[in-house]
């Protein structure tokens, strides 16, 4: 059901079966960096003419988990070419987010760049930690920084921390000076569509958080949201558990428990 509401959001096409994988070096692209990271490209081996592309961003225990793949192999089944950054393996080597938003944008570029792939039409979704990047890179602001050709066409949250983008609409100083952002980012978006996907029983913020920072927000037309009643934090792990974090309970931290639910 979510992979099929995914689809529609991102214009996906025709189905094509055959894919292949490779891991690229992609040259990093705010203005005066230096280096690469790694990003697996996911793609159907019978493309003609340009194609949707999408950027599809890890949570905060990093790509080892392997939680992203499954929606790299779905879209290019459905004609995309999808990229995954490989921005860190586990939790333990979590990057900032100023440096996780250039390695999304220097894969944005990347893909802008291929012959077979759209400009126009490449998309990022993220969970948890990458749904953070993907709504933050839904703002003019955060754009500019990393790129000034590209901006993403369509941008989806996976049980995003929306308490987080709340207190820094809010200028809460914390998350402000962490974010690397001022608060005003939000009075300039893109203009593109922002679809929230959000579960009922998530422990890191109660299900009405996304919708509670829409309303504070000095635009919302952009904005959507979809509640998933029986879904917790990432609900499309593999197996169940529980553990603590600090960034759950609205940044309180407290225990999480995440139950992989096939049927969202």
């Amino acid at each position: 059901m979510l992979q099929r509401l995914l689809v529609s959001v991102f214009l996906c096409v025709a189905s094509l079966s055959v894919i292949a994988q490779e891991v690229v070096k992609v040259e990093l692209s705010k203005v005066g960096s230096s280096g690469s990271a790694d990003v697996r490209i996911t793609k159907p081996t019978n493309l003609s003419g340009k194609n949707p592309a999408l950027v599809v961003l890890h949570h905060a225990g990093g790509y080892s988990a392997g939680t992203t793949e499954q929606y790299a192999k779905h879209f290019a089944s459905k004609g995309y070419i999808v990229a995954e950054p490989l921005m860190f393996a586990t939790a333990s080597q979590r990057l900032s987010g100023e440096k996780a938003q250039e390695i999304s944008f220097a894969t944005l570029s990347y893909l802008a760049s291929l012959e077979e792939v759209d400009p126009n039409k490449v998309g990022v979704m993220g969970l948890s930690y990458g749904a953070v990047l993907s709504l933050f890179s839904s703002t003019k602001g955060v754009t500019r920084k990393y790129t000034s050709s590209n901006q993403f066409a369509a941008h989806a949250t996976l049980y995003g921390l929306c308490w987080y983008a709340r207190k820094h609409l809010e200028g809460a100083e914390r998350v402000v000076s962490q974010s690397g952002f001022p608060k005003e980012i939000w009075e300039e978006p893109t203009g593109a569509p922002v679809l929230m996907l959000v579960g009922g029983k998530d422990n890191y913020e109660p299900s009405n958080t996304c919708e509670k920072f829409i309303e504070k927000a000095p635009v919302k037309d952009h904005y959507s949201v979809i509640i998933y009643p029986d879904a917790t934090h990432g609900w499309d792990h593999e197996g169940s558990r529980e553990f603590f974090d600090r960034m759950a309970c609205e940044g309180n931290g407290c225990l999480n428990r995440n139950e992989s639910n096939p049927e969202v």
